[in-house]
């Protein structure tokens, strides 16, 4: 079984607004992606759990071992190792984000935690929404999280 989990925050800005304790402007927002270390700092930061409670999200999930996961908008990884450490050895997550810097970090952070399970995907921006349209329309799964 193959489930999807989408987290928008590449894809729309406007969650990392609506969510972000510090409280900036489409402006300011829009300069974050400008700006690789802030972005990953933004999405990094330890007082997101407070708000984004990842633990209950995974576990709302029911993820059992051996599953495998498309973690689509990865950003930094912020959802994508906890979802590694659900699946476990057997399972698979996909990291897959249109940022070459975010899949730059997410590689580095593979190789720091020698995460085995996670393997990240630099997608296309134009074929993504494309390709989950077309899994959605198709009866595919597609699990969604606005992180």
């Amino acid at each position: 079984m193959i489930r999807v989990f989408l987290v928008a925050l590449i894809l729309s800005p406007a969650f990392l607004w609506a969510q972000d304790p510090v409280k900036r402007d489409e402006h300011q927002m829009h300069g974050l992606h400008n700006d690789p270390k802030a972005y990953i700092g933004s999405l990094e930061d330890p007082k997101r759990d407070a708000y984004q409670k990842p633990h209950e999200v995974l576990t709302a999930l029911n993820l059992k071992s051996g599953e495998v996961i498309a973690d689509i908008g990865a950003g930094s990884g912020y959802f994508t190792f906890r979802l590694s450490h659900f699946v476990g050895d057997k399972g698979k997550v996909y990291a897959v984000d249109v940022s070459p810097d975010m899949i730059l970090h997410i590689n580095r952070r593979i190789r720091a935690l020698k995460a085995t399970n996670v393997v990240s995907i630099l997608a296309d921006p134009v074929w993504l929404p494309a390709q989950m349209l077309a899994s959605a329309r198709a009866g595919g799964p597609v699990l969604s999280s606005c992180a």
